[in-house]
Parts: structure tokens; sequence; C-alpha cells
């Protein structure tokens, strides 16, 4: 398992655990608890990067999963549309170390008000868009009046998702700004990347 390749750096990262919803924190109230745990961790010595995510890198903690349709209908060129959900905070893949290989990370944009947007791994944009440019087109989640329409601004490296066991995932990654129903169902964890040996 030491040779395996999960697709990030996981080395010199913790992952901490918080429960606000325990708490009673909700909507803004829960928003703003993040923020200030953020910017708490930002000012221990030795922290170089953190971030936010529903579902830390390998996890026990079960599985996100969904299918997509890809610009108002199209599904994979595989015939599984099926794929892995994460929701997690700008700064995620540098955090972890998982490269961006293409377009851009999430910011300040991709707030509530903003446009919808997502990024995917390599294996989505291959599946779903061969031999094609990914970013700039649309990706549809969810059912019925719950569905919606996803600006694709970035493609990172194909990851696994919660063992080493298994074949890197399909993972579309939705910025948790944009996810309130989400985030206020499911405690976020911290990955906080540090300098120490």
């Amino acid at each position: 398992l030491v040779t395996v390749d999960p697709g990030f750096n996981a080395k010199n990262v913790l992952i901490v655990e918080m429960d606000p919803l325990l708490a009673g924190y909700r909507d803004a109230a829960l928003t703003s608890f993040y923020e200030r745990a953020t910017d708490s961790f930002r000012t221990i010595p030795g922290v170089e990067a953190i971030s936010l995510s529903a579902y830390p890198p390998l996890h026990e903690q079960g599985a996100w999963t969904g299918s997509i349709q890809v610009d108002g209908g199209k599904f994979s060129s595989t015939g599984n549309s099926s794929v892995y959900f994460n929701t997690i905070s700008p700064g995620y893949f540098c955090t972890i170390g998982q490269t961006l290989l293409s377009g851009r990370d999430f910011n300040l944009q991709d707030s509530e008000n903003g446009v919808r947007t997502c990024i995917i791994t390599e294996s989505i944009a291959r599946d779903f868009f061969p031999g094609q440019e990914a970013i700039g087109r649309t990706i549809s989640v969810g059912r019925d009046k719950q569905r919606q329409n996803l600006a694709i601004i970035g493609i990172v490296r194909d990851a696994k998702y919660r063992r080493l066991q298994e074949p890197a995932r399909r993972i579309a990654y939705f910025p948790y700004a944009q996810q309130g129903e989400v985030v206020n169902s499911k405690n976020l964890l911290a990955e906080i990347r540090t300098s120490g040996r």
C-alpha cells in the first residue's frame, strides 16, 4: 500500500474534525464559524495551507454519489454516468497536494449568489468529453426541481476517494459556499498542511 499513488500528497497534512452542527450552528452562523475556525488555524506556527471539505481524502465516512449529464442531456461515453461528489473550500487542492491540470481553483467569485460552478477530475473530462475541451462546458446534477447546472471551471488529477485499494474515482467537486443544504446537514472537516517533518 505504501507504493500506491493516491493522486495527492498526504505528507504533513492533518485532518481536524469539528462538530458545529451539534452546537446548533446553521446557515450564516455556520459559515461564520468555519471562517473563524480557518482564520484561527492559519495563525498556528507551521501551518502553510488550510481547507475545508465534506469528505477528506481517504475516509471511511461513506460516499456521496450520483449521476451527471453534460450540456443538457449527454451521458458518459462509457455508458456509466455515476460519479462521486465532494464539496470543498478554495485552496483544497493546494492543501492536499492534488494537481490542478487546467482551468482555475474555486475563489470568492464562487459564492452563494454567483454562477454555479464545479471542478472535475481528468477521468470525468475523458469519459464525458472525449477529445473535447471540458472547461466552460456544463454538467447537471440532482433530480427534478433540485437539479442544478454547473459550469466546469477546472480539471484536477484523478485521486482515490475512500481507500488506497480502490481505483481512482471520477469525482466532481463543488464550492461549499454554493452547497448550503449539504453544509447544513454534514460537518465539514479541515485539512491542514504543515511545514513539519
